[in-house]
């Protein structure tokens, strides 16, 4: 698969216009620091772990007090109550030139509607002024010649995705103005400036979700021809397999440089290759529990899937060379679905405060943010290599081992769960139930805990925290039903306790001090209704580190 990207005359003369018009120096974003205060701003450096960020008067803010940063974003509210945030291009293809309806191949520009009123939308219009080009797109496009716009909402919620065609302008730092007009006749407006690069020439990856950490199917059991890494810290990358043997392999990644990986830092690879049913599933409980030899997925004559332990050699000339039986053996490059590396022990961990950086891609990799200059991200990677990522390809970056920790990105060293009926619904981090988003009042958390009763999770704080804070509360999906009892144990003494918590009730503010504390466990129980809906969110369930610690 080529890694050449290709511009035509039309997209450089954009690139050119949106040159001269100069757009703010800094990576526009929202930065969240460990004491929950929301910063939206340009951040313009990073000089030794400090940021330098655009503020009137300017500041630096140390790497550590962040919990997060949502790159790319800013929120405006204009009169009429509505909010408009700018996502970009990220992988979504819903609408084309025109008043066609379905997709072109080509990414779409997305933005993020909240606040809505609890009403039906009967047209929106999305205007933009390029320089010497005016673009218009509407919801309903019957009685104009403007393009398409799509809309994705659930019912009459506060919030939901807008989708346009891209122009041939880039839209970086250009303003666009969303109009609603609602089914009883009340007109609200709100605008968002573009904070990413746009191209009407970005293709959308047929083998990624846009939104997702999963490949899409076809149905059919097949892939993609982008291969997919997956690193022994719970991160993954996708790009081009361009090299591998038995210590290292080179990624060709989305941000045009490859990426070499040594082996003991990746648990394994999955090829893109089109798959049998059920080969992705095999693979998956590989990665989860490998073994004392790497582990080949390969695609057998009768096309079926089939797995073999083996020694890997190395990829060259189109095939897998192993040593499987004492013997040397071949497999072509087209029938390998997937490599499980064998197990070893876990890498040291990067001390210090580290960053988890989210592509725009929803792929994952640990570093550390070493540099800012030039729209671009320089990333100390967890093997002591040096890459630099063009910032328009990060959706976010969360702190870990700073002043704050959030749940979710710690494992439980105990976790109990309990079926009323028989059947186990187990805990999940950062998802919703039955596939979908979790949802508290409306809005998705920015992390998460989603929980059934019974459920008892164990964390080991080992005296590093002072305070603990969450907010508590029920799925949406729960609707009224549900009816719980929550409590938070700290070294086995109650901490925070509602006997009796239902769906129909506001959420929670939990805070409870952690000081010196070894344990902590989150505890949701049966209520007076069995366990209909018992759907609780722990959401932005966080640790705050102790001074010095």
């Amino acid at each position: 698969m080529s890694r050449r990207f290709a511009f035509g005359l039309v997209a450089v003369a954009a690139l050119a216009v949106a040159a001269r018009e100069k757009p703010a120096k800094g990576l526009q974003a929202v930065v969240t620091t460990a004491d929950d205060e929301e910063i939206s701003t340009r951040i313009t450096g990073l000089d030794d772990g400090q940021l330098q960020l655009a503020t009137e008067p300017p500041r630096t803010l140390a790497l550590a007090d962040v919990a997060r940063i949502d790159v790319g974003q800013t929120l405006t509210t204009v009169a009429g109550g509505s909010d408009l945030v700018w996502i970009g291009q990220d992988n979504h293809d819903l609408v084309q030139v025109g008043g066609a309806s379905g997709g072109n191949g080509v990414q779409d520009l997305h933005l993020h509607a909240v606040n809505l009123r609890p009403a039906g939308l009967r047209q929106i219009t999305v205007v933009c002024r390029f320089p010497g080009q005016l673009r218009v797109w509407r919801f309903d496009t019957s009685q104009s010649p403007h393009w398409r716009l799509a809309i994705a909402r659930t019912d009459l919620a506060p919030e939901a995705e807008l989708y346009v065609e891209p122009a041939s302008i880039d839209s970086f730092g250009q303003k666009f103005d969303v109009t609603y007009t609602y089914n009883d006749g009340i007109i609200t407006k709100a605008s968002v400036t573009a904070t990413t690069n746009t191209s009407d020439g970005r293709k959308v990856d047929r083998g990624v979700r846009a939104g997702t950490t999963a490949v899409e199917s076809d149905g059919d059991g097949s892939g993609s021809d982008v291969a997919e890494v997956y690193l022994s810290d719970s991160g993954r990358l996708r790009g081009e397999l361009v090299a591998m043997n038995s210590e290292s392999l080179t990624l060709g990644t989305k941000w045009k440089a490859d990426v070499q990986i040594p082996l003991l830092r990746a648990g394994g690879v999955w090829f893109g290759n089109p798959a049998p049913d059920g080969a992705r599933a095999e693979f998956d409980k590989h990665l989860a529990a490998p073994v004392g030899q790497d582990v080949v997925l390969v695609v057998a004559q009768d096309k079926t899937m089939t797995y073999i332990q083996a020694v890997l050699r190395d990829l060259a000339d189109g095939k897998l060379n192993v040593r499987y039986e004492g013997e040397d053996r071949a497999i072509n490059r087209e029938r390998v679905l997937g490599v499980v590396f064998a197990a070893h022990p876990p890498p040291p961990k990067i001390a210090g405060a580290v960053q988890l950086f989210v592509f725009a891609s929803d792929d994952v990799m640990t570093g550390k943010w070493v540099g800012f200059d030039d729209g671009k991200l320089e990333i100390e990677t967890a093997w002591n290599a040096r890459v630099t990522v063009p910032a328009d390809l990060v959706k976010q970056i969360r702190v870990r081992g700073g002043r704050v920790t959030f749940l979710p990105d710690l494992e439980p060293i105990a976790v109990e769960e309990v079926p009323y009926f028989g059947r186990v619904i187990s805990w999940r981090r950062d998802a919703g139930f039955d596939g979908e988003p979790p949802r508290l009042r409306g809005k998705t958390p920015g992390r998460s805990l989603a929980v059934h009763s019974r459920s008892v999770l164990t964390y080991a704080l080992d005296g590093q925290y002072d305070k603990f804070k969450a907010t508590l509360g029920f799925d949406d999906s729960a609707g009224t039903r549900g009816r719980v009892g929550c409590r938070v144990l700290v070294d086995g003494r109650e901490e925070f306790a509602q006997a009796d918590f239902r769906a129909d009730q506001d959420p929670l503010t939990v805070e409870v001090s952690v000081k010196d504390a070894r344990q902590m466990s989150l505890e949701v129980d049966f209520g007076q209704a069995a366990d209909v809906g018992d759907r609780i969110l722990w959401a932005d369930p966080r640790l705050f580190r102790a001074e010095g610690k």
